[in-house]
């Protein structure tokens, strides 16, 4: 019982609220069937056309369907005109009063005694056609379509394909067929662009092995003088180490021989590294410069020396002539 109930007052709470929907969308479709008379009696058709399309979306009336109808006539828009007159006939044809079926049936007349009808195939078929400017439907590709008399611009195009477009002259209740043929789009081949000759390496010269050699042996030397100096500093911290051990200057080295020997070792490597690097360094600095004047030597223009005989009723002898 208490489930029947339940059920009962959410199907009538349903039921109200679609009521409530329904009115609120009724009295909004009144608001913009209002505004859109304003606009059409100011012969502001396009925004009138905004206004009654809105209006019958939310609530149709034979009132809204016919000024709709209307206002696409006084823009050219000939075949929505002839729809909407069409749907409004279809669905309120016993409804209408004996004079609006005979204007709308002399509007439908006046209509397909000016229009022409046009037919856009294309192939290959998906591309985009606009007539106008204005998108065409793709569900009207290959259909008939209802344009005013005149001259009339289609435009076609497919991704990959070259676009086309095309003036169309239409009389009035003519039937007309545009065929569109597109052709593939060609391919822009990058141009080949032929790789130059390797360049040949330069040789190496004798200046600037001795360059990199000297360099070379310069690090080695710079590093060892490193590495004596903090070897150096290590044995001089053992050294007062033993001293402060060592106050009364009485003990001798085999007391300490762990720190004696570390201290002697850390003072030979001290000298080996300070004597060795010293002189890589030394050498090392010498082999780089030698290596520059042997740069600049090799770089310098070379002077060649020729002689040649020269005969003349004057001279007989050696021409001497330097070149570089």
């Amino acid at each position: 019982m208490l489930g029947r109930i339940i059920i009962l007052a959410v199907s009538a709470v349903v039921l109200l609220w679609g009521s409530v929907a329904f009115a609120n969308e009724k009295v909004e479709a009144k608001k913009h069937f209002e505004a859109g008379l304003s606009l059409q009696k100011t012969d502001d058709f396009k925004g009138a056309v905004f206004e009654f399309e809105t209006s019958v979306k939310l609530y149709p009336t034979k009132g809204g369907l016919y000024n709709l109808a209307n206002c696409y006539r006084a823009l050219h828009r000939y075949g929505e005109a002839l729809s909407t007159f069409a749907k409004l006939q279809s669905q309120y044809g016993a409804k209408l009063s004996a004079e609006m079926k005979l204007d709308v049936k002399s509007q439908l007349a006046e209509i397909e005694n000016v229009v022409a009808r046009l037919t856009v195939t294309v192939s290959p078929g998906g591309a985009s056609v606009f007539v106008d400017g204005e998108l065409l439907d793709r569900n009207f590709v290959g259909k008939k379509i209802v344009l005013g008399p005149g001259e009339h611009m289609v435009k076609v195009q497919l991704d990959g394909y070259e676009p086309q477009k095309r003036k169309v002259t239409l009389p009035s209740r003519s039937d007309q067929t545009e065929r569109f043929e597109l052709k593939k789009q060609d391919v822009a081949v990058a141009p080949v662009v032929k790789p130059e000759p390797d360049q040949p390496a330069a040789e190496p010269t004798i200046g600037n092995g001795l360059k990199i050699f000297g360099g070379l042996i310069t690090g080695i030397g710079g590093a060892m003088l490193i590495t004596g100096i903090i070897t150096g500093a290590a044995s001089k911290k053992k050294q007062s180490e033993l001293d402060d051990l060592c106050t009364d200057k009485a003990c001798d080295d085999t007391s300490y021989k762990g720190i004696v020997d570390k201290r002697d070792t850390l003072a030979l490597t001290t000298d080996i590294m300070l004597i060795g690097g010293g002189v890589l360094a030394a050498t090392g600095v010498i082999i780089l410069i030698a290596g520059n004047k042997k740069q600049e030597t090799q770089d310098a223009p070379s002077l060649t020396t020729m002689l040649t005989p020269v005969a003349t009723p004057n001279f007989v002898g050696l021409s001497l002539k330097r070149s570089f």
